[in-house]
């Protein structure tokens, strides 16, 4: 390994680039390291050399995926192209499954350089499956679910459970009198924060409809005060067909998602790692999904084979978050009906955040970037002569 060892990584969301950002602090604050990725915003301002920029890669539905599917493989082709003229002394993968999975079968396991795979793919599903790919091309694997550690070893995968890293970062608030004032909300207000989703065709989809909900409860209920979150700079920075000035005196933009959790009684938010988010902030939910046509259809020959949707169900394995789905449930007056108990019942927000509390026990203790940290710099340190690493547990034995 050089002097000053070089990390690759891979992300293709905003969460994987955030989740790739933070365990880059943890490795450099015990070590110097070079980070070249294929990644967003964040990775850059910790001083990673961007290779492909993958600001914008997030899709959802095969209509979204198809129209990005040229940047997918020009950029699959560099990748391979870099990592075989110059291999890192780590191939660091965050999530992305669908991408980084096909990279590795592409670089195949004489070509790759040792791999550990952050976030690996469907960490989040509780039946078993076929991992033996995963176990032939990977060194470890840090996963952020108990259940997963053990399927994935039952399949020969050194795998590891980590923790969620969103228990560092996202807790309840200690003074929520306090924070509202910081935002310039009244304390004493019904509030109510608006999560649409980082992607362009989610914030499409549900940014109207959430603010037609928001303008509805506003007349029927005078003290309501709405948080809402605007887009990311890499989904374009600002939102198309939505008038804000509609609730003007009345809605707040909070720039940090985490904030609006902490201040708000509620939230109205898109599946996805908000659900995640909120339930580490002990905030009571709805959960919501609006699709093109293109994505109905394709969920509907697709079937998911899970009971829930959003990830504090599905941690829980309980509907303790409603789960809005269907076209009917999800117009301005479903939002509405939903609402409707978490505004006038206390003790519905009560029972919902003791659920959220056994969710935020379930990802495990603190510290899981500094587990993680450690998991990388172990699998990066190589073997010594005339020994050979495990593939159960990724230990250094010898060869005979």
């Amino acid at each position: 390994m050089k002097a000053t060892p070089e990390i690759f990584i891979v992300v293709g969301e905003p969460s994987g680039d955030l989740h790739a950002s933070l365990l880059v602090e943890e490795l450099q604050a015990r070590r110097e390291v070079s980070i070249s990725a294929v990644g967003g915003p964040r990775l850059k301002a910790v001083g990673a050399d961007i290779v492909v920029d993958a600001g914008d890669w997030g899709a959802i539905g095969v209509a979204d995926v198809l129209r990005r599917v040229p940047a997918y493989y020009a950029a699959m082709r560099k990748i391979v192209r870099r990592l075989v003229a110059r291999p890192p002394d780590l191939l660091l993968l965050v999530d992305f499954s669908a991408f980084n999975m096909r990279l590795l079968r592409r670089l195949g396991p004489e070509r790759r350089p040792r791999c550990l795979y952050f976030f690996p793919p469907a960490s989040w599903r509780r039946k078993e499956g076929d991992w033996s790919s995963l176990a032939r091309l990977t060194d470890c694997v840090a996963t952020p679910f108990a259940w997963s550690e053990q399927i994935l070893r039952k399949h020969g995968v050194n795998a590891h459970f980590v923790g969620h890293p969103v228990i560092d970062r996202v807790r309840p608030a200690e003074d929520v009198a306090e924070l509202r004032r910081e935002l310039g909300v009244p304390e004493d207000v019904l509030c109510v924060g608006l999560l649409p989703g980082s992607r362009r065709v989610e914030r499409r989809l549900l940014g109207p409809v959430m603010l037609q909900a928001a303008e509805l409860l506003a007349d029927r209920h005078r003290s309501l005060h709405v948080l809402f979150s605007p887009p990311p700079t890499t989904a374009g920075g600002r939102d198309e067909r939505l008038n804000l000035q509609r609730l003007e005196g009345r809605l707040t933009v909070v720039e940090d998602s985490t904030k609006i959790m902490q201040a708000a009684d509620f939230i109205i938010t898109a599946f996805g790692t908000a659900t995640l988010e909120a339930a580490a902030a002990l905030c009571p939910m709805i959960s919501l999904y609006r699709g093109t046509p293109a994505m109905w259809l394709q969920w509907h020959l697709a079937r998911p084979d899970t009971p829930y949707y959003a990830m504090p169900n599905i941690i829980a394995n309980d509907l303790i978050v409603p789960e809005l789905i269907q076209p009917r449930d999800t117009d301005a007056a479903g939002l509405v009906r939903a609402a409707a108990p978490l505004i006038e019942d206390k003790a519905a927000r009560r029972r919902m955040i003791e659920a959220l509390s056994t969710v935020r026990d379930a990802l495990g203790p603190p510290g899981a970037l500094k587990r993680t940290a450690e998991l990388v710099l172990a699998t990066m340190q190589p073997c010594e002569p005339g020994q050979v690493r495990a593939p159960g547990d990724g230990q250094c034995s010898n060869s005979n």
